[in-house]
């Protein structure tokens, strides 16, 4: 059970980054566009 758990939260870890890291580069194309 502690390995499945913790297999959980590392992919859980990288679905939150691949979400920031689109909001990052969402935002970093809006200020290109406005320049």
């Amino acid at each position: 059970m502690a390995k499945k758990t913790e297999k959980g939260r590392e992919i859980w870890r990288g679905k939150l980054k691949k979400v920031e890291y689109l909001k990052m580069s969402t935002v970093g194309r809006g200020i290109w566009q406005d320049n």
